[in-house]
């Protein structure tokens, strides 16, 4: 059986990833549950940087769970 066994470079870019991922996933979500009630909202430009900086897929599933969740509501 083979062990696998990331190198530390490897790790911290996964880590990295992974938290850029929730981070902007919440984000997203909240700055729509916001938008739907017409409080302050996260603004765009932050948005736009945290899919810039790796968590464009993170937002992506966001909003596609979102908008399942919406669809089932109404």
């Amino acid at each position: 059986m083979m062990d696998f066994k990331p190198e530390p470079v490897q790790f911290t870019l996964l880590t990295y990833y992974c938290i850029i991922n929730i981070t902007a996933a919440v984000l997203t979500v909240t700055d729509k549950r916001r938008a739907q009630k017409k409080q302050w909202r996260v603004p765009e430009r932050t948005l736009l940087l945290l899919g810039a900086a790796g968590g464009a897929l993170g937002e992506f599933i966001a909003m596609l769970a979102d908008k399942l969740s919406l669809e089932r509501s109404a």
